[in-house]
């Protein structure tokens, strides 16, 4: 009996950086759902070398970037 397609579906992860006042990346996460607080971007991928860097601004997403200048 085949186990229906649903169940072999794996949750689709999303990358988010967490940003500082002054809009550097403080931390990276990969997570199924969105985390909580302010200052959580989401982005297209995991970038170490965004750490303790401002995070280049077309790596937001357009629903983030909307979210942050508004």
């Amino acid at each position: 009996m085949p186990l229906p397609i649903a169940l072999l579906r794996q949750p689709r992860r999303r990358h988010y950086a967490l940003l500082d006042e002054q809009r550097r990346c403080r931390m990276l996460l990969t997570a199924e759902q969105p985390p909580r607080g302010a200052n959580w971007v989401e982005v297209p991928e995991i970038c170490l070398q965004w750490i303790g860097k401002p995070v280049p601004g077309a790596a937001m997403t357009s629903s983030t970037t909307a979210a942050m200048s508004g």
